[in-house]
């Protein structure tokens, strides 16, 4: 059985937010990796004879035309020491975060994606899922070593996701189900490229421990942040004391019927 994206369309707050929830299915196509194989044979992405990296099963996808729903790229344990870039729809699976490495990956104008069970060194996605449909991108048990960094993007993470010093541009991002967050910059400037569903920059954290989180808005933008059953530590306690980088702008509080929503919102500039 493997792990593939499914969305749940109703949101945290009832925004419509496609968050990810995952479900188990098989699909009918897979793309095997293993790196660890060290006998002589010809790769061709079966599970008896799959490619020694992760780029080659991304071409051979590529390659193929593969569809969404119905391919995979399977990877065995090992420390893939690879910088991939990724444009097309696509699902990549690690056997474990603990055991399962790759050094960075790049997501760029994708509509739909889903990875799970890796470290990451560095991440970055751009311009993905940023028009919406029924699956966009989703993040699930996924570790990032270095640094992260969403733009323009429309994306969920889930599972117990660990994540240091991330920066979140002009992106709806949600975050569920033990993520552990540190160092979060996020930023609005109304002046940049901005998914089409939404304003301003949103950030959801249900069942979330983050520390270390900075605002910073531009050019008359907002950020909304949903913190509904979080715990969040460090230089922000229950968002009372929050590092702020625009003198004109203003911090609130909304009562909402789950947890709290909060708007941050900057003055024009």
């Amino acid at each position: 059985m493997v792990y593939i994206p499914d969305i749940d369309q109703t949101g945290a707050i009832g925004l419509g937010f496609p968050f990810y929830t995952g479900r188990l299915g098989i699909p009918s196509q897979a793309i095997y990796v293993d790196q660890s194989r060290k006998d002589r044979y010809t790769p061709n992405g079966s599970q008896e004879n799959p490619f020694k990296s992760i780029g080659a099963a991304y071409s051979y996808y590529q390659a193929s035309d593969g569809d969404f729903d119905d391919w995979v790229i399977i990877v065995n344990p090992g420390d893939y020491n690879e910088e991939i870039f990724i444009e097309d729809d696509i699902s990549i699976i690690g056997r474990h975060a603990y055991c399962t490495r790759i050094k960075k990956v790049t997501w760029s104008s994708v509509n739909r994606g889903f990875m799970a069970d890796f470290t990451i060194g560095d991440l970055i996605v751009l311009d993905s899922a940023s028009e919406i449909d029924s699956k966009p991108l989703g993040f699930d048990r996924v570790n990032v070593e270095n640094s992260a960094e969403i733009t323009n993007s429309v994306m969920g993470f889930r599972g117990f996701v660990e994540l240091n010093d991330l920066t979140i541009n002009n992106s709806w991002v949600a975050f569920s189900n033990g993520a552990k967050i540190e160092d979060l910059a996020i930023n609005g400037d109304d002046n940049e490229p901005m998914p089409s569903i939404i304003n301003h920059t949103t950030v959801e954290l249900r069942m979330v421990t983050a520390s270390g989180i900075t605002f910073n808005v531009a050019n008359g933008a907002a950020i909304d942040m949903y913190a509904g059953s979080s715990y969040i530590t460090g230089s922000v306690v229950m968002l009372s004391s929050v590092t702020i980088l625009n003198n004109n702008s203003t911090f609130l509080a909304l009562n909402k019927t789950v947890g709290t929503y909060y708007n941050y919102a900057g003055a024009p500039t």
